[in-house]
């Protein structure tokens, strides 16, 4: 079931940031799941989809019995892999239980994850122990087919996958060591004698170890294997330690929470629970730099789709939020200069004039709530405040300086005979022939500066 919700402790209004020439609004999260068990998320077609992980005990295995086999007990891992639509919003189940490895492959178009069966036998009053079979299952699931690939079964409960940077290869350890093409579904290499541990360095280069048997010379056995070549060459331990930690840092890239415009991050505003900030990496001016979008964040599980279409984090609770992008042509002056476009003149009289018609009408609602007396000359900002929309409205859009001169200190609105002559105040915006002018009714209009 899906729900449309706003995240705890949500700021009114759209939150907004500027990119270049576009700006991005954050819509209202959309609660994915109600379940407080999501252990993971990626995205698959630069954003159209999330694929997600629910698993309510991620590191116990339960076995229940085999029906007619009193000594015997199969494994039962409650979890459970589900695709959201992000356009149709519906949630497709791709596979429940005994889900023991996934990933994204093939750049984000395919969804891979390995199916685990296995029985064991109980002697006496102990637990399930001596294994009696045991098989594992990979499949290849693309988002948009109703069905996953069947890529590979092993006869082992035992498999280490280790996918390629760029998700179209597959290697599988312990024996058979081999190595599959996802894209085609062919078995590239199979190495014998097989590999314990293997580490990618690039695309197209592979590292493998492993232990020598007893007619060999003890210690480690290492190769380099080169898939543009398909070469295998043996490579020295030294050299094999020397590259374990790149290629853990390209195996384990941190969590995608960067795109070519936007960021996001997240600071504790509790002790469980994160603020979650949108923020512009080519912004032109502050005021459009960064916008909240939730306050109930997972501060380690949140990213952006590679196409700038959406958010997903992981509350506090653990459940799954998406929260859509739009981008839309800049409408006002702020947004126009946030956005390095070059405003017109026309654009930037509108703009002030705006302003001061919503002081004019902020003083107007003051005098009504305070026996029709106008505010004071002292803090006038600070008290029109609770009555204004827009909190800049005494800027200077290009320079963030104070503009505004009031005119008044305390009067009446009784005392005064022409509300509709008599000045309010002035913005001053730097025009060598205009500047705005307020008027005691609520009115702003355009003069020639004096």
């Amino acid at each position: 079931m899906l729900m449309l919700l706003m995240g705890i402790g949500q700021e009114s209004g759209t939150p907004r940031v500027a990119i270049t020439s576009k700006m991005v609004e954050v819509s209202a999260p959309i609660q994915v799941t109600t379940e407080s068990d999501v252990q993971e998320f990626y995205w698959l077609n630069g954003g159209r989809y999330l694929v997600y992980l629910r698993d309510a005990n991620p590191y116990k295995q339960n076995y229940i019995s085999v029906p007619g086999e009193p000594q015997l007990f199969r494994m039962h891992h409650a979890n459970a892999l589900y695709l959201f639509n992000t356009k149709t919003r519906r949630i497709t189940p791709l596979h429940q239980n005994n889900i023991v490895y996934w990933t994204v492959a093939l750049g984000g178009r395919a969804v891979l994850y390995a199916v685990q069966q296995e029985v064991r036998r109980r002697e006496g009053d102990d637990e399930p122990s001596s294994l009696v079979s045991g098989t594992t299952t990979l499949y290849l699931h693309f988002a948009e087919q109703g069905s996953p690939r069947t890529i590979a079964q092993f006869k082992t409960p035992y498999l280490i996958c280790k996918l390629s940077p760029d998700g179209r290869y597959l290697l599988t350890i312990p024996d058979p060591t081999q190595l599959i093409d996802l894209q085609t579904g062919q078995v590239v290499q199979v190495f014998e004698p097989g590999f314990g541990t293997a580490v990618w360095v690039s695309n197209a280069e592979l590292y493998l170890r492993r232990w020598r048997a007893k007619t060999e010379q003890a210690g480690y056995a290492c190769a380099r294997y080169d898939l543009r070549t398909y070469r295998l060459e043996p490579i020295s331990d030294e050299l094999y330690k020397q590259a374990i930690q790149a290629a853990w840092e390209l195996q384990n890239p941190a969590c995608p929470t960067t795109t070519r415009n936007l960021t996001l991050g997240s600071e504790g505003i509790s002790r469980v629970a994160n603020r979650l900030d949108l923020c512009s990496r080519n912004a032109h001016t502050e005021r459009f730099r960064c916008a909240a979008v939730a306050y109930d964040a997972d501060g380690q599980h949140y990213s952006i789709a590679p196409d700038e279409s959406g958010i997903a984090y992981r509350s506090w609770r653990g459940q799954l939020f998406y929260i859509p992008l739009g981008k839309r042509d800049p409408e006002t002056l702020p947004e126009q200069l946030a956005c390095g476009q070059k405003p017109t003149e026309e654009a930037i009289r509108k703009h002030y004039l705006s302003n001061g018609k919503q002081i004019a009408v902020a003083a107007l609602m003051y005098c009504q709530d305070y026996d029709e007396l106008f505010p004071p000359n002292n803090n006038i900002t600070e008290l029109l405040l609770p009555y204004l929309k827009d909190k800049d409205v005494f800027l200077d859009a290009f320079t963030g300086q104070p503009i505004f001169t009031y005119l008044l200190d305390g009067q009446s609105l009784a005392s005064i005979e022409s509300p509709a002559e008599t000045r309010l105040g002035i913005l001053d915006y730097g025009d060598p022939n205009w500047v705005v002018v307020l008027y005691v009714d609520g009115h702003a209009k355009l003069k020639r500066r004096e």
